[in-house]
């Protein structure tokens, strides 16, 4: 399904993105990112040819890519913190002290059996997108047809309009913006889990 591009690519990406809140940050300032010198855009282009002026203009006039890049960008950032390796030391030590009966929090539970099975999910999304992001920029430098991704161009934009509401509404009395959600205490670190999963469930069975 992908290509030996995407699996070296994505095994060396050689680039960072926002751990601590990539979900706030606004759609323009990821596309920006994006496209940075620095950053994972011209690293591809590097892996193809050498990036020029004009190959980096007809990539930000792309209509979708900079919408997909920061797509990726936001999934890769959740799959960090869904990562259930992480999750279940705490969700387990939670279920043993007891507590999050009820309300919102109380949904967490179901994670330590369809916990696996919704990383998976995110994760593959994610691959999905990235690999879109590859095709698209190597099509473009090599001047041949851009393949059809615009299913995931769509939900690009869903996905970029859903993770910024993970966090616009306040936690109880917990102050949790700006901050990477996993060093977030459990409470609030569980309440952004659901509402992450509540933000990209609409879009995990697109492919």
């Amino acid at each position: 399904m992908f290509s030996e591009d995407f699996f070296i690519l994505n095994r060396n990406t050689h680039f960072s993105f926002p751990h601590d809140n990539c979900d706030e940050i606004p759609t323009e300032e990821l596309k920006a990112m994006f496209f940075h010198p620095d950053y994972f855009c011209q690293h591809i282009v590097r892996y193809f040819v050498e990036p020029t002026d004009d190959i980096m203009k007809r990539l930000r006039g792309h209509p979708q890519l900079g919408e997909m890049g920061a797509a990726f960008m936001r999934l890769k950032f959740l799959a960090e913190v869904l990562d259930i390796r992480r999750m279940l030391p705490r969700l387990k030590s939670q279920k043993k002290a007891g507590g999050f009966l009820k309300d919102e929090v109380s949904r967490i539970w179901e994670w330590d059996t369809v916990g696996t099975e919704r990383y998976v999910a995110v994760d593959t999304l994610a691959n999905h997108m990235c690999n879109a992001v590859i095709e698209t920029i190597k099509a473009i430098v090599r001047n041949t047809d851009i393949p059809d991704f615009s299913q995931l161009a769509t939900a690009a934009v869903g996905i970029n309009l859903a993770i910024p509401q993970i966090r616009a509404n306040p936690c109880d009395r917990y102050a949790w913006n700006n901050v990477d959600p996993y060093t977030l205490v459990n409470y609030p670190y569980f309440v952004f889990v659901l509402r992450s999963w509540d933000a990209i469930e609409p879009f995990v069975d697109i492919m």
